[in-house]
């Protein structure tokens, strides 16, 4: 009798596909806006488009909302501040805490790169229904809650 080849444990593990894609979208977001001349990391990126549409935001919500350690954020904020695409401004309800304020530069940045973004999501989710989209981020959302109940971040 044959033995059956077992297939390693990680190809049954929905984890290592998200893995896979995060990598993957990363790498192709990473590309698409060198080939724009946008300099700008997703995770950068990421961070302005939370701060986009509200006047201001604090550092704390950045963590909360884009589950970045906060040092992570930090760093990041220190390098868009650098770049003149955000400003930290007293809080004025809490003198010890910051709140993270888009400049013309970083909006301008959203501005130009957003289009490209919305345009380059029609590939990427290309075969895919709206139905599949609302499924996917149901299950996305559900496996998020069920790790928040057991095991939440640091």
């Amino acid at each position: 009798m044959k033995d059956k080849k077992q297939k390693p444990i990680i190809e049954t593990a929905f984890a290592y596909y998200f893995h896979r894609t995060d990598r993957l979208l990363r790498l192709h977001f990473t590309r698409m806006m060198q080939d724009f001349e946008e300099d700008i990391t997703v995770e950068q990126w990421i961070l302005l488009n939370q701060i986009g549409p509200q006047k201001s935001v604090s550092q704390v919500d950045l963590v909360d909302k884009t589950f970045n350690d906060r040092p992570n954020v930090t760093r990041l904020l220190d390098g868009l501040e650098k770049r003149g695409l955000v400003r930290r401004e007293d809080d004025s309800h809490d003198r010890r805490k910051f709140s993270i304020v888009l400049t013309p530069q970083g909006k301008s940045l959203l501005d130009r790169t957003i289009p490209i973004v919305l345009e380059e999501r029609k590939g990427v989710y290309k075969g895919l229904s709206d139905a599949d989209l609302k499924a996917l981020k149901r299950i996305s959302q559900t496996i998020e809650s069920n790790i928040m109940e057991t095991r939440p971040p640091v």
